[in-house]
């Protein structure tokens, strides 16, 4: 079991008055792990006693909370002096991996059916003669919201997460997770044309809302899908 904190904006003080966004709240929320623990009463012990520790919780926590176990939120307290809420819960670990294993194996059987029911795709011919082909091409430019999620990581010790752990914009083409996915195109990208420096290497773009700059979006010729 994992004890985990989480600190927020609370819509007061500093925030009073203020239309706060989901996409803002999840930028400004900082999680902790306090701990991981064998059994489901030391980590409720551990709850209390990160509770306890917090100022957010000082003088009425005990009384409100009496010997409920977790969650715990400051916001119970109703003080409205503070800027920010805290957070306090459980994550029972083998649950919130069976939910993991699940998502990965539905998207890896959605991807593997959609392959099977399609040919492959032809790349597009840039050039008209043998020369490698370096610059801009027309096409769109949509996130694979799954792709590290039928990919995990090889890295000893690395952890898969969901898309929706990385709440910063959701899940679309300003989001975290897509970023990622480009920076790791734009490296197949190198890869291709250091193993082969006739592969050339192209990109489309794409404008984001409220960005002034267009974004990039690589188009390597084998990606993480072939490695």
């Amino acid at each position: 079991y994992r004890v985990v904190s989480e600190s927020y904006p609370s819509g007061f003080r500093c925030y009073y008055g203020q239309d706060l966004s989901a996409n803002y709240i999840d930028a400004c929320t900082t999680t902790t792990v306090v701990g991981e623990y064998s059994t489901r009463k030391q980590a409720i012990r551990a709850a209390i006693a990160e509770r306890d520790d917090s100022c957010e919780f000082y003088g009425w926590a005990e009384d409100f909370y009496e010997d409920q176990g977790p969650p715990f939120n400051s916001i119970d307290g109703e003080n409205y002096d503070d800027d920010d809420c805290i957070s306090i819960y459980i994550v029972d670990i083998a649950k919130d991996l069976a939910v993991k294993e699940k998502v990965m194996a539905e998207a890896r059987k959605k991807f593997e059916k959609a392959r099977s029911a399609t040919k492959a795709a032809k790349k597009p011919r840039l050039s008209t003669d043998d020369s490698p082909f370096f610059g801009y091409v027309e096409g769109s430019v949509n996130p694979d919201n799954e792709i590290f999620i039928r990919n995990p990581s090889r890295i000893p010790g690395g952890k898969t997460r969901l898309p929706g752990a990385y709440t910063l914009h959701g899940i679309g083409r300003a989001s975290f997770v897509y970023l990622i996915q480009r920076l790791s195109d734009r490296n197949y990208c190198m890869r291709n044309l250091c193993l082969d420096e006739n592969a050339g290497a192209y990109y489309s773009s794409f404008k984001l809302r409220n960005v002034k700059m267009l974004s990039m979006a690589w188009r390597p010729q084998t990606n993480l899908e072939d490695h």
